[in-house]
Protein backbone atom coordinates (compact mmCIF):
# COMPACT_ATOMS: atom_id res chain seq x y z
CA UNK A 1 0.00 0.00 0.00
CA UNK A 2 1.34 3.63 -0.49
CA UNK A 3 2.03 6.41 1.92
CA UNK A 4 -0.46 8.46 0.79
CA UNK A 5 -2.82 5.33 1.06
CA UNK A 6 -2.21 5.10 4.84
CA UNK A 7 -2.22 8.60 5.27
CA UNK A 8 -5.79 9.05 3.67
CA UNK A 9 -7.21 5.87 5.59
CA UNK A 10 -5.88 7.33 8.89
CA UNK A 11 -7.32 10.68 8.35
CA UNK A 12 -10.57 9.02 7.07
CA UNK A 13 -10.15 6.52 10.50
CA UNK A 14 -9.36 9.85 12.72
CA UNK A 15 -12.40 11.57 11.17
CA UNK A 16 -15.12 8.50 12.06
CA UNK A 17 -13.59 8.40 15.43
CA UNK A 18 -14.02 11.82 16.54
CA UNK A 19 -17.45 12.47 14.62
CA UNK A 20 -18.71 9.43 16.32
CA UNK A 21 -17.85 10.88 19.88
CA UNK A 22 -19.45 13.82 18.98
CA UNK A 23 -22.56 12.08 18.39
CA UNK A 24 -22.67 9.84 21.01
CA UNK A 25 -22.38 12.62 23.31
CA UNK A 26 -24.92 14.88 21.34
CA UNK A 27 -27.63 12.76 20.47
CA UNK A 28 -28.85 11.37 23.99
CA UNK A 29 -29.02 14.83 25.01
CA UNK A 30 -31.39 15.73 21.91
CA UNK A 31 -35.22 16.01 22.58
CA UNK A 32 -38.08 14.33 20.41
CA UNK A 33 -40.51 16.68 19.15
CA UNK A 34 -44.00 16.42 17.69
CA UNK A 35 -42.86 16.52 14.17
CA UNK A 36 -40.91 13.00 14.97
CA UNK A 37 -43.45 11.52 16.60
CA UNK A 38 -45.97 12.15 13.15
CA UNK A 39 -43.02 11.53 11.22
CA UNK A 40 -42.84 7.97 12.87
CA UNK A 41 -46.45 7.66 12.43
CA UNK A 42 -46.63 8.27 8.85
CA UNK A 43 -44.09 5.40 8.15
CA UNK A 44 -45.79 2.85 10.30
CA UNK A 45 -48.71 3.59 8.38
CA UNK A 46 -46.55 2.50 5.29
CA UNK A 47 -45.66 -0.56 6.79
CA UNK A 48 -49.18 -1.70 7.30
CA UNK A 49 -50.19 -0.16 3.87
CA UNK A 50 -52.09 2.25 4.10
CA UNK A 51 -50.13 4.44 1.48
CA UNK A 52 -50.34 8.49 2.76
CA UNK A 53 -50.73 10.71 -0.73
CA UNK A 54 -49.01 13.92 2.03
CA UNK A 55 -47.10 14.01 5.07
CA UNK A 56 -48.34 16.00 7.98
CA UNK A 57 -48.98 19.52 7.97
CA UNK A 58 -46.38 22.39 7.73
CA UNK A 59 -46.82 25.78 9.81
CA UNK A 60 -48.05 27.17 6.53
CA UNK A 61 -50.63 24.67 7.34
CA UNK A 62 -49.86 23.01 3.54
CA UNK A 63 -49.51 19.22 3.80
CA UNK A 64 -45.41 17.88 3.56
CA UNK A 65 -44.58 15.54 0.71
CA UNK A 66 -44.35 11.84 1.61
CA UNK A 67 -41.40 10.86 0.19
CA UNK A 68 -39.64 11.11 3.36
CA UNK A 69 -41.86 8.85 4.68
CA UNK A 70 -41.65 5.90 2.30
CA UNK A 71 -37.73 6.71 2.39
CA UNK A 72 -37.78 6.05 6.25
CA UNK A 73 -40.29 2.98 6.59
CA UNK A 74 -37.45 0.53 6.31
CA UNK A 75 -35.66 2.14 9.40
CA UNK A 76 -39.08 2.52 11.40
CA UNK A 77 -39.61 -1.28 10.31
CA UNK A 78 -36.08 -1.89 12.25
CA UNK A 79 -36.81 0.08 15.45
CA UNK A 80 -38.61 3.07 16.14
CA UNK A 81 -36.81 3.63 19.13
CA UNK A 82 -35.85 7.59 18.93
CA UNK A 83 -32.04 6.95 19.77
CA UNK A 84 -31.58 4.83 16.59
CA UNK A 85 -33.53 7.09 14.32
CA UNK A 86 -31.63 9.51 15.40
CA UNK A 87 -28.26 7.95 14.97
CA UNK A 88 -29.70 6.76 10.87
CA UNK A 89 -29.49 10.55 10.56
CA UNK A 90 -25.71 10.61 11.17
CA UNK A 91 -24.59 7.88 9.80
CA UNK A 92 -26.40 9.31 6.61
CA UNK A 93 -24.80 12.24 7.25
CA UNK A 94 -20.94 10.12 7.50
CA UNK A 95 -22.20 8.20 4.51
CA UNK A 96 -22.80 11.50 2.53
CA UNK A 97 -18.96 12.84 3.85
CA UNK A 98 -17.65 9.86 2.22
CA UNK A 99 -19.28 10.02 -0.89
CA UNK A 100 -17.69 13.32 -1.52
CA UNK A 101 -14.55 12.39 0.09
CA UNK A 102 -14.41 9.59 -2.47
CA UNK A 103 -14.82 11.84 -5.37
CA UNK A 104 -12.03 13.93 -3.85
CA UNK A 105 -9.16 11.02 -2.76
CA UNK A 106 -9.84 9.58 -7.01
CA UNK A 107 -9.67 13.28 -8.59
CA UNK A 108 -7.34 15.69 -6.03
CA UNK A 109 -4.38 15.35 -3.29
CA UNK A 110 -4.22 14.46 0.16
CA UNK A 111 -4.55 18.40 1.16
CA UNK A 112 -8.31 18.72 -0.56
CA UNK A 113 -9.26 15.79 0.85
CA UNK A 114 -7.85 16.89 4.67
CA UNK A 115 -9.71 19.88 4.49
CA UNK A 116 -13.13 18.52 3.42
CA UNK A 117 -13.00 16.45 6.14
CA UNK A 118 -11.89 18.86 9.02
CA UNK A 119 -14.45 21.75 7.85
CA UNK A 120 -17.40 18.77 7.63
CA UNK A 121 -16.10 17.36 11.15
CA UNK A 122 -16.27 20.87 12.49
CA UNK A 123 -18.82 23.72 10.81
CA UNK A 124 -21.85 24.17 13.97
CA UNK A 125 -24.66 23.95 12.00
CA UNK A 126 -24.17 20.77 9.77
CA UNK A 127 -22.73 18.80 13.25
CA UNK A 128 -26.22 20.10 15.02
CA UNK A 129 -28.81 19.37 12.50
CA UNK A 130 -27.73 16.23 11.52
CA UNK A 131 -28.07 14.75 15.47
CA UNK A 132 -31.26 14.51 15.15
CA UNK A 133 -34.33 12.77 13.60
CA UNK A 134 -36.25 15.10 10.96
CA UNK A 135 -36.96 15.20 7.30
CA UNK A 136 -34.50 18.37 6.46
CA UNK A 137 -31.99 16.80 7.98
CA UNK A 138 -31.46 14.26 5.84
CA UNK A 139 -30.74 16.27 2.69
CA UNK A 140 -27.11 16.81 3.04
CA UNK A 141 -26.48 13.46 2.10
CA UNK A 142 -28.86 13.40 -0.82
CA UNK A 143 -27.04 16.90 -1.75
CA UNK A 144 -23.48 14.82 -1.13
CA UNK A 145 -25.58 12.70 -3.98
CA UNK A 146 -26.38 15.36 -6.26
CA UNK A 147 -22.92 17.16 -6.71
CA UNK A 148 -21.19 13.70 -7.60
CA UNK A 149 -24.19 13.23 -9.90
CA UNK A 150 -23.61 16.58 -11.44
CA UNK A 151 -19.65 16.38 -11.89
CA UNK A 152 -19.81 12.82 -13.22
CA UNK A 153 -22.55 13.58 -15.97
CA UNK A 154 -21.06 16.87 -16.75
CA UNK A 155 -17.34 15.20 -17.20
CA UNK A 156 -19.09 12.65 -19.50
CA UNK A 157 -22.17 13.65 -20.95
CA UNK A 158 -22.80 10.06 -22.61
CA UNK A 159 -23.43 8.98 -19.52
CA UNK A 160 -27.13 10.45 -19.25
CA UNK A 161 -27.94 8.39 -16.22
CA UNK A 162 -26.11 10.79 -13.81
CA UNK A 163 -28.34 13.36 -15.23
CA UNK A 164 -31.52 11.43 -14.46
CA UNK A 165 -29.94 10.85 -11.24
CA UNK A 166 -29.24 14.13 -10.43
CA UNK A 167 -32.58 14.86 -11.10
CA UNK A 168 -34.87 12.65 -8.51
CA UNK A 169 -32.19 13.33 -6.09
CA UNK A 170 -33.37 17.14 -6.23
CA UNK A 171 -36.86 16.05 -6.34
CA UNK A 172 -36.50 13.72 -3.14
CA UNK A 173 -34.31 17.23 -1.15
CA UNK A 174 -37.43 19.20 -2.28
CA UNK A 175 -40.10 16.47 -1.05
CA UNK A 176 -37.88 16.73 2.32
CA UNK A 177 -37.27 20.28 2.43
CA UNK A 178 -39.26 22.35 -0.05
CA UNK A 179 -36.40 25.02 0.09
CA UNK A 180 -34.40 23.33 -1.99
CA UNK A 181 -36.48 24.04 -5.03
CA UNK A 182 -33.98 27.08 -5.60
CA UNK A 183 -31.87 23.97 -7.11
CA UNK A 184 -33.90 23.56 -10.43
CA UNK A 185 -32.79 26.67 -11.82
CA UNK A 186 -29.59 26.14 -10.54
CA UNK A 187 -29.03 22.69 -11.98
CA UNK A 188 -31.01 23.96 -15.57
CA UNK A 189 -28.38 27.02 -15.63
CA UNK A 190 -25.14 24.78 -15.17
CA UNK A 191 -26.23 22.49 -18.03
CA UNK A 192 -26.84 25.58 -19.61
CA UNK A 193 -23.72 27.08 -18.62
CA UNK A 194 -21.48 23.71 -19.63
CA UNK A 195 -23.44 23.14 -22.91
CA UNK A 196 -24.76 19.53 -21.50
CA UNK A 197 -28.31 20.03 -22.02
CA UNK A 198 -29.39 16.43 -22.56
CA UNK A 199 -31.33 15.73 -25.64
CA UNK A 200 -34.90 16.51 -25.81
CA UNK A 201 -36.06 13.01 -25.26
CA UNK A 202 -34.10 12.65 -21.98
CA UNK A 203 -35.69 15.82 -21.03
CA UNK A 204 -39.29 14.91 -21.41
CA UNK A 205 -38.89 11.39 -19.85
CA UNK A 206 -37.23 13.20 -17.09
CA UNK A 207 -40.14 15.99 -16.69
CA UNK A 208 -42.26 12.55 -16.65
CA UNK A 209 -39.97 11.03 -14.08
CA UNK A 210 -40.18 14.56 -11.88
CA UNK A 211 -44.22 14.51 -12.59
CA UNK A 212 -44.94 11.17 -11.01
CA UNK A 213 -42.71 11.36 -7.97
CA UNK A 214 -44.91 14.52 -7.06
CA UNK A 215 -48.20 12.86 -8.24
CA UNK A 216 -49.15 11.76 -4.81
CA UNK A 217 -48.70 15.43 -3.13
CA UNK A 218 -50.79 16.66 -6.61
CA UNK A 219 -53.59 14.37 -6.45
CA UNK A 220 -54.42 14.95 -2.91
CA UNK A 221 -54.19 18.67 -3.71
CA UNK A 222 -56.19 18.36 -6.54
CA UNK A 223 -58.97 15.43 -5.54
CA UNK A 224 -58.90 15.06 -1.55
CA UNK A 225 -57.99 18.68 -0.26
CA UNK A 226 -60.43 21.49 0.82
CA UNK A 227 -59.63 24.35 -0.12
CA UNK A 228 -62.47 26.03 0.75
CA UNK A 229 -61.58 25.78 4.46
CA UNK A 230 -57.99 26.34 3.96
CA UNK A 231 -56.29 29.42 6.00
CA UNK A 232 -52.31 30.10 5.51
CA UNK A 233 -50.74 30.15 8.90
CA UNK A 234 -48.44 32.14 7.81
CA UNK A 235 -46.91 35.00 5.25
CA UNK A 236 -44.86 34.13 2.05
CA UNK A 237 -43.30 37.34 2.69
CA UNK A 238 -41.01 37.97 5.82
CA UNK A 239 -38.91 40.65 4.52
CA UNK A 240 -35.56 41.12 2.36
CA UNK A 241 -33.12 40.63 5.63
CA UNK A 242 -34.42 37.47 7.00
CA UNK A 243 -32.84 35.18 4.73
CA UNK A 244 -29.52 36.91 4.81
CA UNK A 245 -29.55 36.95 8.73
CA UNK A 246 -30.37 32.92 8.45
CA UNK A 247 -27.94 32.51 6.05
CA UNK A 248 -25.20 33.81 7.84
CA UNK A 249 -26.84 31.80 11.20
CA UNK A 250 -26.54 28.65 9.25
CA UNK A 251 -22.64 29.67 8.45
CA UNK A 252 -21.94 30.34 11.67
CA UNK A 253 -24.72 28.40 14.36
CA UNK A 254 -25.21 30.97 16.90
CA UNK A 255 -28.42 30.33 17.53
CA UNK A 256 -27.25 27.45 19.19
CA UNK A 257 -25.99 29.92 21.77
CA UNK A 258 -29.26 30.30 23.26
CA UNK A 259 -31.25 28.05 25.31
CA UNK A 260 -34.63 28.53 23.95
CA UNK A 261 -34.99 30.54 20.66
CA UNK A 262 -37.48 30.57 18.05
CA UNK A 263 -37.92 27.35 15.62
CA UNK A 264 -35.66 25.75 18.25
CA UNK A 265 -36.72 24.22 21.15
CA UNK A 266 -33.46 23.07 22.94
CA UNK A 267 -30.31 25.01 22.51
CA UNK A 268 -27.48 25.26 24.80
CA UNK A 269 -26.97 26.79 28.10
CA UNK A 270 -24.35 28.78 27.35
CA UNK A 271 -24.23 30.89 30.40
CA UNK A 272 -22.05 32.84 31.72
CA UNK A 273 -20.22 32.31 28.07
CA UNK A 274 -22.75 33.21 25.94
CA UNK A 275 -21.47 36.47 24.93
CA UNK A 276 -18.10 35.42 24.16
CA UNK A 277 -19.25 32.34 22.60
CA UNK A 278 -21.79 34.95 20.55
CA UNK A 279 -18.47 36.64 19.41
CA UNK A 280 -17.07 33.95 17.74
CA UNK A 281 -19.76 32.50 16.52
CA UNK A 282 -20.50 35.62 14.30
CA UNK A 283 -17.09 35.92 13.72
CA UNK A 284 -16.39 32.76 12.59
CA UNK A 285 -19.89 33.47 10.12
CA UNK A 286 -18.68 36.62 9.07
CA UNK A 287 -14.79 34.87 8.09
CA UNK A 288 -16.79 32.22 6.30
CA UNK A 289 -18.92 34.72 4.51
CA UNK A 290 -15.70 36.71 3.25
CA UNK A 291 -14.63 33.48 1.66
CA UNK A 292 -17.43 32.36 0.06
CA UNK A 293 -18.01 35.79 -1.34
CA UNK A 294 -14.12 35.84 -2.97
CA UNK A 295 -14.70 32.48 -4.20
CA UNK A 296 -17.63 33.24 -6.03
CA UNK A 297 -15.88 36.20 -7.04
CA UNK A 298 -13.10 33.63 -8.52
CA UNK A 299 -15.16 31.72 -9.85
CA UNK A 300 -17.78 34.17 -11.87
CA UNK A 301 -14.56 36.14 -13.46
CA UNK A 302 -14.46 32.96 -15.66
CA UNK A 303 -17.53 33.80 -17.26
CA UNK A 304 -18.01 35.71 -20.31
CA UNK A 305 -21.36 37.22 -20.94
CA UNK A 306 -21.60 38.50 -23.76
CA UNK A 307 -25.68 38.82 -23.97
CA UNK A 308 -28.59 37.09 -22.09
CA UNK A 309 -28.70 33.93 -24.30
CA UNK A 310 -24.80 33.58 -24.66
CA UNK A 311 -22.61 33.08 -21.96
CA UNK A 312 -19.18 30.86 -22.42
CA UNK A 313 -16.69 29.89 -19.69
CA UNK A 314 -13.51 30.77 -20.53
CA UNK A 315 -10.79 28.59 -22.12
CA UNK A 316 -13.78 25.57 -21.01
CA UNK A 317 -11.92 22.48 -21.89
CA UNK A 318 -15.64 20.24 -22.45
CA UNK A 319 -13.03 17.03 -22.06
CA UNK A 320 -12.71 17.81 -18.42
CA UNK A 321 -14.11 19.00 -15.30
CA UNK A 322 -11.55 21.12 -14.29
CA UNK A 323 -11.33 22.56 -10.49
CA UNK A 324 -12.22 25.87 -11.62
CA UNK A 325 -15.58 24.43 -13.11
CA UNK A 326 -15.89 22.65 -10.13
CA UNK A 327 -15.88 26.21 -8.31
CA UNK A 328 -18.05 27.50 -10.96
CA UNK A 329 -20.62 25.01 -10.07
CA UNK A 330 -20.59 25.54 -6.95
CA UNK A 331 -20.83 28.88 -6.69
CA UNK A 332 -24.02 29.00 -8.98
CA UNK A 333 -25.48 26.43 -6.19
CA UNK A 334 -24.72 28.73 -3.21
CA UNK A 335 -25.41 32.05 -5.47
CA UNK A 336 -29.31 30.25 -5.74
CA UNK A 337 -30.22 31.36 -2.30
CA UNK A 338 -30.38 35.26 -3.64
CA UNK A 339 -33.96 34.22 -4.25
CA UNK A 340 -34.62 33.82 -1.04
CA UNK A 341 -33.75 37.07 -0.54
CA UNK A 342 -34.80 39.18 -3.63
CA UNK A 343 -38.57 36.92 -2.45
CA UNK A 344 -38.19 38.10 1.13
CA UNK A 345 -39.35 34.32 2.17
CA UNK A 346 -39.44 32.97 5.40
CA UNK A 347 -36.52 31.17 6.56
CA UNK A 348 -34.97 29.61 9.67
CA UNK A 349 -31.23 28.48 9.17
CA UNK A 350 -32.17 24.98 8.76
CA UNK A 351 -33.32 25.43 5.48
CA UNK A 352 -29.93 25.74 3.77
CA UNK A 353 -29.29 22.54 4.88
CA UNK A 354 -28.62 21.42 1.22
CA UNK A 355 -25.50 23.71 1.16
CA UNK A 356 -23.58 21.82 4.02
CA UNK A 357 -21.38 19.37 1.40
CA UNK A 358 -21.14 22.37 -0.71
CA UNK A 359 -19.85 24.92 1.41
CA UNK A 360 -17.22 22.02 2.91
CA UNK A 361 -16.03 21.03 -0.72
CA UNK A 362 -16.02 24.51 -2.16
CA UNK A 363 -13.57 25.45 0.72
CA UNK A 364 -11.03 22.98 0.37
CA UNK A 365 -10.87 23.23 -3.80
CA UNK A 366 -10.46 27.22 -2.78
CA UNK A 367 -7.72 26.86 -1.14
CA UNK A 368 -5.48 24.31 -3.45
CA UNK A 369 -7.15 27.10 -7.02
CA UNK A 370 -5.99 30.09 -5.81
CA UNK A 371 -2.48 29.99 -5.30
CA UNK A 372 -1.94 33.98 -4.85
CA UNK A 373 -3.27 33.62 -1.43
CA UNK A 374 -3.01 30.38 -0.62
CA UNK A 375 -1.43 30.95 2.94
CA UNK A 376 -3.92 33.69 3.71
CA UNK A 377 -7.48 31.71 2.83
CA UNK A 378 -5.80 28.56 4.58
CA UNK A 379 -4.93 30.34 7.75
CA UNK A 380 -8.10 31.94 7.66
CA UNK A 381 -9.97 28.92 6.57
CA UNK A 382 -8.02 26.77 10.20
CA UNK A 383 -9.66 29.96 12.10
CA UNK A 384 -12.64 29.47 11.52
CA UNK A 385 -12.31 25.38 11.74
CA UNK A 386 -11.19 26.11 14.89
CA UNK A 387 -13.49 28.47 16.43
CA UNK A 388 -16.21 26.42 14.98
CA UNK A 389 -14.86 22.81 15.94
CA UNK A 390 -14.10 24.57 19.86
CA UNK A 391 -17.87 25.51 19.96
CA UNK A 392 -19.44 21.97 18.64
CA UNK A 393 -17.29 19.69 20.26
CA UNK A 394 -17.72 21.97 23.89
CA UNK A 395 -21.41 22.23 23.26
CA UNK A 396 -21.81 17.84 23.29
CA UNK A 397 -19.83 17.72 26.18
CA UNK A 398 -21.64 20.30 27.60
CA UNK A 399 -24.97 18.76 26.67
CA UNK A 400 -23.74 15.19 27.96
CA UNK A 401 -22.46 16.44 31.16
CA UNK A 402 -25.96 18.46 31.29
CA UNK A 403 -28.47 17.51 29.35
CA UNK A 404 -31.55 19.21 30.79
Amino acid sequence: MRMIDIKSFSILFLFLIVISIYYALTIPSNSIWHDQTLAVNLAKDVLNGNYPLVGYLHSNRMHSFPAFYYLIAPLVYISDNPIFLYWSVAVMNILGVMIVTKYIYSKYGFQEYVLYLLFSATHVSTLFFSSFFWNPNYTPFFMSLFIVSVFKYLNDKTSVIYFHIAGIVINIMVQMMPQSIVLIPSFIFILFLFRKLPSLVNQVVHVAIQLALVYPWIHYHLFVFEWGSFESGQKLYKGFSISIIEYLNYLGGWVLNSEYTTYLAYGTNTYPYAKLIDIILTGSSILLLSLLVYSTWVSFRGIKISNYININIIDNDVNELTTHNILIVLAVINFSCIFFFITGMQMVSYHYQFLAPVLALNMSLLISYEKKFKKLLASVLMLIILLQGSFSYWRAYSEYKKPY
